[in-house]
């Protein structure tokens, strides 16, 4: 929440990953990446970081989140990030809000929940990424899917209609602008990962929440595993086929290699 006496910057309940997190927020900021908030340190109990002047969407999208080119300009500040996330190591025993996982070869920490509220807007482009405490080990491309998951949306058309959609989302033109905008994965590549993401956030869902550990307890409680098992039928028996038989927009749609 903001602090009213200190309105720059938000303080809230540190949790036991907190420390690792925001040594990694320290680490954006030694490199220069500006699309993160501050890190203002861990102390008794109390996590703080800074305020970031914007605004966020939220469901149903809007503002530039609802043209292709707002999907372009996240695409292109999560490419930024992630090259500013490249070199760092965690701190020795590092844990994350979904566990301990380890910091693989390729891998980088990786954001974790880029939903519509957690993104900043600032005259027409995608300034920053808030809300890092799901952030976590993966593959770059884990975070690009995820992207594409809750923000093409890649899910069945009631939740394409909720989003903003009326009519449902131009799927296909909305993840070439995202690919264009991050320049290292075809929009196959992005779906292939997705499909696999869907898998992921299902299990730990479904392991975590099980165990009673929150907040994916609240998910099971909110019924995100019926959601996600929907969303896993839609892309196999529909989505998928209709998505990759759409004309590419030329937003994307090159071989990376050749960008």
């Amino acid at each position: 929440m903001v602090d009213q006496s200190h309105p720059d910057l938000i303080r809230r309940k540190a949790e036991p990953w907190s420390p690792h997190v925001h040594d990694f927020l320290v680490h954006l900021e030694r490199v220069g990446f500006e699309g993160a908030p501050r890190s203002l340190g861990v102390t008794d109990g109390t996590e703080a970081v800074t305020w970031i002047d914007g605004w966020a969407s939220g469901i149903p999208f809007d503002g530039p989140l609802l043209e292709p080119g707002g999907m372009t300009s996240v695409g292109r500040l999560l490419r930024r990030f992630h090259d500013a996330a490249t070199g760092y190591k965690p701190l020795p025993g590092a844990i994350w809000a979904a566990g301990i996982i380890p910091l693989e070869p390729g891998q980088i920490i990786r954001h974790g929940d880029l939903g519509a509220g957690n993104i900043v807007w600032n005259f027409g482009e995608a300034t920053a990424f808030i809300d890092w405490e799901f952030a976590m080990p993966g593959h770059p491309i884990d975070d690009v899917a995820l992207a594409a998951w809750l923000l093409a949306p890649l899910v069945p058309l009631d939740g394409q209609i909720r989003a903003g959609f009326p009519t449902g989302a131009p799927l296909r033109r909305r993840l070439d602008a995202l690919a264009r905008g991050y320049r290292a994965f075809t929009v196959a590549e992005i779906l292939d990962a997705y499909r696999e993401l869907l898998d992921t956030e299902h299990d730990r869902r479904q392991k975590l929440g099980m165990a009673g550990v929150e907040p994916w307890a609240g998910y099971i409680r909110a019924g995100q595993l019926k959601r996600i098992k929907a969303t896993i039928e839609w892309f196999e028996t529909r989505g998928r086929k209709r998505i990759l038989r759409q004309r590419p927009s030329g937003l994307g749609s090159r071989d990376p290699s050749q960008i």
